[in-house]
């Protein structure tokens, strides 16, 4: 979708974490995310956290792991009921330990609807500021980019406006929104979200999941 912008990981491994998951579509799907550790470069394994309100209860800890009939490729996967960040006691939701996940996901998000969304937006925010302010990007640890998807234009124009509302939020509060700029990966072209960090745009068919942003990170603003 974004052809300027791509997610890897050097380890071999692909983590993912997936915020919102429910049984009847993130769960239901996982051979989608068994098929990455086959079709992406240098991917073994993939592991992914789902983590939803209406997820079945799992024992903390239960993992189920698969292996593809030629061995090429892993999945490991585990269910975690209830709501990001106030399950992060069993999801290990740390800034150290954040850095570990390439990747947040929130398919068919339904971004601005109630505070629950608000929250999780603050965390993964915040893990990216204890990085800036720990100069963590100059060493390669950088906290993952959170990517958000959609059913049609206006909702994801929405989300958009709603998770940058959040971001904002979040560096003003901590008091970097004057040494840091958010990179963001935008919907469209609209000219009312252009900043001097936009990066492409997304011009995929009306389909689920077809339209995505994401918050990207930060970047320090030149002296």
């Amino acid at each position: 979708m974004y052809e300027e912008y791509s997610v890897t990981s050097t380890s071999g491994t692909l983590r993912i974490r997936a915020l919102g998951a429910s049984d009847a579509f993130e769960l239901a799907r996982w051979r989608t995310f068994a098929a990455l550790a086959v079709l992406l470069e240098n991917c073994e394994r993939v592991e992914v956290e789902f983590i939803g309100p209406t997820l079945r209860r799992l024992y903390p800890g239960v993992v189920c792991e698969a292996t593809s009939t030629d061995g090429s490729g892993r999945l490991r996967i585990q269910a975690i009921r209830g709501l990001y960040p106030e399950v992060s006691d069993v999801a290990s939701a740390s800034a150290s330990e954040a850095a570990a996940y390439d990747v947040v996901v929130a398919f068919n998000a339904g971004l601005p609807v109630g505070g629950d969304w608000a929250r999780a937006i603050e965390r993964i925010v915040s893990e990216h500021v204890d990085a800036f302010a720990a100069n963590a990007p100059s060493l390669g640890n950088v906290a993952p980019p959170f990517w958000v998807s959609d059913y049609n234009e206006e909702a994801i124009d929405i989300a958009f406006a709603f998770l940058r509302h959040v971001v904002q939020r979040v560096l003003e509060s901590r008091n970097v929104d004057s040494r840091a700029e958010a990179i963001y990966l935008e919907p469209y072209s609209n000219a009312a979200y252009q900043s001097r960090k936009r990066i492409s745009s997304c011009t995929v068919p009306t389909h689920a999941n077809a339209y995505a942003c994401a918050f990207v990170g930060l970047s320090r603003l030149e002296e």
